[in-house]
């Protein structure tokens, strides 16, 4: 596209003749006036001609497209805030935001994205997909790029995505086609009370990447070069202090990210990893049937229950009962077959069959009898138990969740059909035979060619039959002393 009227001049002339109007009467009249004053018109007529509704029809009126939308170009834009504060003597910076108007004008059409913050650290540089998404980080100026005026930072929607300090931070976006970019107001009829289960498969996959949690700390709608928007939560970030070579204090303010980290010499196998977890999963999907939504469902009790856990291992005390349930429900509707008789019982073998020792297997069957039985007296109204005995460890049935649902995983798509792991895991209680071939051979076999950071101490090259039950990953990053319960205990340290 180009333009026979220069748009960049015409935004100039306005931002000028705007600039001679007392500042505390322009916020009354952007809808009223600024679309009526001659030099608008003149700027819409420079718009018309370089981006016609065939090429831009993101800046015309739906119900009329051959009108352009004032509340595009004036509101979504930011260019009316910047319109509301600019002096006549700030030429520099009006040239600026008016040769960005002109850019954003002639740019092609934004495609609208989803994107989701992490809590989580990845290196400068990132970009991996991960099936529908890409993980990527940003700089600063990609990050303002994402808007119509890249200059302009003190818009009232900045502050919910502040450019300099999600700089590195990472994202997932994934192109959503069918959502037109915006152009008012949108009525959206869905109820997002659990708006991280709109990315469930991506979460997850990260979470069987490592022990440590990572979560959605927000989402946004996006339209690269055009807006971004809030859709749910905000950004996690910290104010910092600290002395500079003259003794002055300074605040400055840094994303939070958390203890879920991927360090460049692992990027490669993170890499394989999730290509090898999206593949496994889609395969799930593909000729599971039941089992998919199984599947689905245990996923995404698993996604609920770690946006519930905080700095890894504290949950609040008004949720530990909810997050309990997630993952008693998650284990059991993998294990579970057709026949519900005396489930719990074999949920808890079942679950165990798919660990090496026997001294991981007896832990985690007795910390799913906890479960159920914790689960029970909450089902028929009695406090759960406190004693030491009967509590329920949160951290260690979080690893025992995560880690059958990837073996799970493992086993289901190790032949070309998917397999019915409950009846395997069955017949290894009774066979060595099917132990060895369908149970063991699979995880080992997954452990050799693509193994995760997270490699549990019944995992070849990590199995000690004497060894106190742990979780082993590299590298593990410093964090507050929290009880975990599943490395050693008081009495064996």
């Amino acid at each position: 596209m180009t333009s026979e009227i220069d748009i960049k001049g015409a935004v100039r002339a306005w931002l000028q003749q705007v600039g001679t109007i007392a500042p505390e009467s322009r916020r009354s009249f952007i809808w009223d006036r600024f679309p009526t004053q001659p030099s608008w018109r003149v700027v819409r007529q420079a718009v018309a001609r370089a981006a016609p509704a065939t090429a831009r029809p993101d800046l015309y009126m739906t119900r009329n497209p051959d009108r352009l939308h004032d509340r595009v170009l004036l509101d979504i834009t930011g260019l009316a805030a910047f319109a509301q504060r600019t002096a006549p003597d700030d030429l520099r910076t009006q040239d600026i935001v008016a040769r960005e108007f002109e850019q954003f004008c002639l740019a092609p059409a934004p495609v609208s994205e989803d994107w989701v913050l992490l809590e989580a650290s990845f290196p400068r540089g990132t970009r991996i997909p991960i099936g529908d998404y890409v993980l990527q980080t940003f700089t600063e100026s990609e990050l303002r790029q994402l808007q119509a005026l890249p200059s302009v930072d003190d818009l009232p929607f900045h502050s919910s995505f502040p450019a300099d300090v999600l700089a590195g931070a990472a994202f997932l976006r994934r192109p959503d086609a069918e959502r037109k970019p915006l152009k008012g107001a949108r009525l959206s009829l869905a109820m997002r009370s659990r708006p991280e289960l709109l990315h469930w498969q991506p979460l997850l996959i990260l979470m069987l990447w490592s022990s440590e949690l990572t979560r959605m700390q927000a989402s946004y709608e996006v339209e690269p070069g055009r807006r971004v928007s809030l859709d749910h939560g905000a950004p996690g970030i910290e104010t910092h202090a600290a002395a500079t070579d003259d003794d002055v204090m300074i605040e400055y303010e840094v994303h939070e990210e958390g203890f879920y980290e991927v360090v460049l010499e692992d990027q490669e196998r993170f890499a394989a990893f999730c290509d090898w977890a999206d593949n496994r999963i889609r395969k799930v999907q593909t000729k599971g049937g039941k089992r998919s939504r199984r599947l689905s469902r245990s996923a995404q009790h698993l996604v609920r229950a770690m946006h519930r856990t905080y700095t890894g291992e504290y949950v609040p005390e008004e949720e530990i009962e909810e997050v309990l349930l997630h993952y008693v429900i998650a284990i059991e509707a993998l294990m579970a077959d057709e026949d519900n008789l005396d489930l719990s019982r074999k949920v808890q073998i079942r679950a165990a069959t798919l660990w090496r020792t026997d001294r991981t297997r007896q832990v985690v069957a007795d910390t799913l009898k906890k479960a159920y039985n914790a689960r029970s007296k909450y089902v028929h109204g009695d406090e759960i138990g406190e004693k030491p005995k009967d509590k329920v460890d949160l951290t260690v049935l979080r690893h025992v969740a995560f880690q059958s649902l990837l073996r799970w995983l493992i086993i289901a798509t190790s032949e070309d059909n998917i397999v019915d792991v409950p009846k395997v895991l069955d017949g290894a209680t009774l066979s060595d035979a099917i132990r060895h071939n369908n149970v063991i051979k699979p995880i080992d076999a997954f452990y050799a060619s693509t193994p995760p950071a997270w490699r549990p101490t019944d995992t070849p090259d990590a199995e000690t039959e004497g060894e106190t039950l742990s979780l082993t990953e590299r590298r593990p990053r410093p964090r507050p002393s929290l009880s975990s319960g599943w490395g050693p205990s008081a009495a064996e340290s």
